[in-house]
């Protein structure tokens, strides 16, 4: 089976999540730390199912312990973003989330022995390119200047890219594994209530959530875990920095859905449709597609 579907599929779900982060953000729940937390227990419901469904099949404790330590750092990484968030707009932080396809190709090289060879490593180049132009608004100077936010998104990447290494390194069957990975969201989630602040947070905000934004927010968590599936499924069929490349396609995906919304519900969701941005990101769209194809000659 090809990797390149599941694989183009998760920045697909990874973009209309994007839409359903800004929807609850701005009209329903206003705290990204309290769906941080929720979507990590969502999360753990699911590791559960999975198990539950399997015959709760076993597995080494030194495998489970690296799983479910690879689920903590899939939640914690997201309080280096929303750090980095309060210093900088928002066009200034996600372009150097490009990071983490590099950094998946020096740890895959390190611990999991993975090298790309000729057409995959131009491939790679030319797709991780396309990938930054499509993430920037503009091109500007001191993009990657090392500024606080800088250093807040370089923790951010690399605690999001170390739980794909460690999935692939354990070798354990697929649903087996996914299931403790999805404990470990969970418990990441609940260990964040260990500081102050965030329980405060949490214990506030709870109760006050409407009962109908529950279903947007478990519509959100749903998509946004078939997202997680996706990437370790294909993770598992082709090298690690080849799938989290692909990434670079979510802006592609998000500027076609907002483009969307912008034209038939601009009520909800108003984009830029500027001719100078189109252009841009249709020409970043094409050395993407031109990088792809590389990659599968």
């Amino acid at each position: 089976m090809s990797w390149l579907p599941f694989a183009i599929a998760a920045p697909l779900l990874y973009g209309v999540t994007n839409f359903f982060d800004k929807y609850l953000i701005e009209k329903r729940v206003r705290d990204p730390m309290l769906l941080t937390v929720v979507g990590g227990w969502v999360g753990a419901a699911f590791g559960f199912g999975f198990w539950a469904v399997h015959g709760f099949p076993g597995m080494p404790v030194q495998s489970a312990i690296i799983l479910i330590a690879s689920g903590c750092l899939f939640q914690w990484a997201l309080i280096p973003y929303y750090k980095a968030l309060q210093h900088e707009d928002t066009s200034r932080i996600t372009p150097l989330f490009q990071v983490i396809p590099v950094l998946a190709l020096i740890l895959a090289a390190i611990f999991l022995q993975e090298r790309l060879h000729g057409n995959q490593v131009l491939g790679f180049v030319i797709v991780l390119a396309g990938g930054l132009a499509l993430s920037v608004q503009r091109l500007e100077r001191g993009l990657f200047r090392f500024r606080r936010s800088f250093w807040l998104m370089m923790l951010a990447s690399l605690l999001y890219t170390l739980p794909f290494v460690f999935f692939k390194s354990v070798e354990q069957p697929f649903w087996n594994a996914l299931a403790f990975e999805f404990f470990g969201l969970g418990l990441g989630s609940t260990l964040l209530l260990a500081l102050p602040s965030i329980r405060t947070r949490v214990r506030a905000g709870l109760p006050a959530i409407p009962k109908n934004t529950w279903w947007p927010i478990m519509t959100n968590e749903v998509i946004y875990i078939a997202a997680k599936m996706c990437t370790f499924y294909a993770s598992t069929l082709a090298a690690l920095s080849l799938v989290t490349v692909m990434g670079a396609l979510q802006p592609l995906f998000v500027l076609l859905i907002g483009l969307g919304l912008t034209l038939f519900f601009p009520h909800i969701v108003k984009e830029d449709i500027r001719k100078n941005t189109l252009i841009l990101k249709a020409a970043a769209t094409v050395i993407v597609l031109v990088g792809v194809f590389i990659m599968q000659r």
